[in-house]
């Protein structure tokens, strides 16, 4: 008999953790961290964790665990994970699995592509282990992970837009400890029906929130992050644990709590104050040098009116839109389409949380606890959110397709489509008609064959891709503001 298991998702700033510890002390339940950088131990401001005192007694796994120079991937956390929420549900309590890294939660709830394969089980063992952090070892010098996949398993390289990293070089992890492709690893999961059986009685809450309400939390969330010492702490773990020095002074590959938000966003501001310290009287009230430890303190009223700071705060909202966006593209490609029922709450209003968010969760969860309860029927009044593969393919090809106007790669016909109608490529396909290049219906013919893919450049995206949604062209718009604004400091400086 599988366990039960509640699961709670959403977009940042969406109320997840408020939303496990409500259910964890109505159900007599306990909470597993599905975020990634939250397992790690600092940073708790930056990492948005939950404090003893938001925990309010309920207790909290896989929260602050790992030192900074661990590395986790999504294979370590699933066998931390597993025994953890064996362990809450073989005393009575209900496993509440929150958190933003969906690549975690799906692995928890369906496997792994390879490590539940048959194939990977014949071959487990046959090779020396290869994870992230050494697959360089294994790619040819002057070779990229694009073209070395290709190589190897051409039809999962055509899948794959060749800035996706993680992808690619999971994709190549996979053939390199089980000698199996993982193109065939897919099709072997869809013949046995791996990929949709769950290996839990689950059920997933999605906290949804409307752009216009969360875009103005966002940016609240960040300026209060601010003011409760996210400058400070950041800072101090960079002089403690220096980026440079975890990646070899390369500054690539960066991975762990590197990732975390805040520590790219603010480097120039970080380089600001290490000047103003240096002095023997600071310019400026916001950064004050302890006589004694000689412990630079940085004050953050003080230090939201220097423009380098209002930069990062405008990076980290960005980051934080952008990921977002993300997490809820991951929430409708893979987890919706799966055989787990998700029940979409709406959380843009926070004054309405108890009758759109915590009275319909907890009969959902009062429904999955029945003892006769199936995977098959929903809670009165509560229907499930889920839709079909065919809905969320729409029939598109993964096909990579390449324009060669903007230099850019897209992958899939909807990508396609979205950047034929976009006004960045619009512009270049006018600019070409202008000076003779090509006439302009032909100059965007897609590289639909796997051959003239691989024939490609494989080159970082050059522009961004449009869309006519209004809270993206306002993100748009901001991006190019600060992007206006630091060519304009650049050229001043020159």
């Amino acid at each position: 008999m599988k366990r039960k298991v509640v699961v709670v998702v959403g977009a940042t700033g969406t109320g997840k953790s408020k939303l496990g510890i409500e259910l964890a002390k109505r159900f007599d339940g306990e909470v597993v961290n599905a975020d990634a950088m939250q397992m790690y131990k600092g940073m708790d401001i930056a990492c948005a964790k939950v404090t003893e005192e938001e925990m309010d007694g309920v207790r909290h796994h896989l929260l602050s665990v790992l030192e900074p120079t661990e590395r986790w991937d999504v294979r370590t956390f699933r066998d931390a994970a597993l025994p953890v929420i064996e362990d809450i549900a073989s005393r009575g309590k209900l496993p509440i699995l929150v958190g933003g890294t969906l690549y975690y939660v799906q692995t928890l709830l369906w496997g792994s592509l390879a490590d539940e394969s048959p194939s990977f089980k014949r071959t487990q063992g046959k090779k020396d282990a290869v994870h992230l952090g050494n697959v360089d070892d294994h790619i040819p010098e002057g070779v990229s992970d694009w073209d070395f996949l290709n190589q190897i398993d051409p039809e999962a390289a055509k899948a794959f837009h060749p800035n996706d990293s993680r992808k690619i070089r999971n994709a190549i992890m996979v053939f390199l400890n089980t000698g199996a492709k993982q193109s065939d690893l897919m099709k072997e999961q869809k013949q046995t029906g791996m990929q949709d059986d769950p290996r839990f009685d689950a059920r997933v809450l999605w906290l949804k929130c409307d752009k216009k309400k969360l875009w103005p939390r966002l940016q609240k969330r960040v300026e209060r992050m601010i003011l409760d010492g996210m400058l400070q702490e950041t800072y101090d773990f960079h002089k403690a644990h220096p980026m440079d020095k975890a990646t070899g002074g390369s500054g690539a590959d960066v991975s762990g709590i590197y990732q975390a938000m805040g520590f790219n966003e603010f480097r120039s501001f970080f380089d600001a104050v290490d000047e103003q310290a240096a002095l023997s009287r600071p310019s400026t009230p916001m950064v004050r040098v302890d006589g004694e430890t000689g412990r630079i303190e940085i004050v953050p009223r003080l230090a939201l009116q220097h423009p380098e700071c209002r930069k990062g705060m405008e990076r980290l909202f960005i980051k934080h839109r952008q990921y977002t966006g993300k997490q809820i593209q991951w929430i409708n490609n893979k987890l919706r389409t799966r055989g787990v029922p998700v029940h979409d709450l709406d959380a843009s209003s926070v004054t309405a949380w108890a009758t759109k968010v915590h009275e319909p969760a907890t009969e959902i969860c009062a429904w999955l606890l029945q003892k006769d309860h199936t995977a098959d029927k929903d809670p009165p009044g509560l229907p499930r959110c889920n839709k079909t593969r065919d809905e969320n393919c729409k029939a598109q090809e993964l096909v990579r397709y390449d324009c060669a106007l903007c230099g850019i790669s897209t992958v899939g016909s909807i990508s396609w489509q979205s950047h034929l109608n976009s006004r960045s490529h619009m512009r270049a396909v006018k600019r070409a008609a202008a000076v003779g290049a090509a006439p302009a219906e032909n100059v965007t013919a897609p590289s639909t064959s796997v051959a003239s893919a691989t024939s490609v450049s494989t080159s970082p995206l050059k522009k961004r891709q449009r869309s006519n949604d209004p809270g993206v062209i306002e993100f748009a718009k901001l991006v190019e503001g600060i992007e206006a604004a630091e060519r304009q400091e650049s050229g001043n400086g020159k």
